[in-house]
């Protein structure tokens, strides 16, 4: 649960600094935007493990 909240906060956080209107970006930004690549590939994956381990509890109950 604190995970999912440190992940919203950064993304978040990454959101808001493309909106303040920064015209020259710089390696804050570069990195900014490399972590939010990063935070969504961990969400889809976490997504795909979700679903496995669903797959796996449900043959678990048969």
């Amino acid at each position: 649960m604190n995970m999912s909240k440190g992940i919203v906060a950064v993304v978040v956080f990454g959101s808001l600094a493309g909106i303040c209107g920064c015209r020259k970006e710089g390696p804050a930004e570069r990195a900014g935007r490399d972590v939010d690549r990063a935070v969504e590939r961990v969400g889809i994956e976490l997504g795909k493990a979700g679903d496995r381990m669903g797959e796996v509890v449900k043959k678990l109950d048969r």
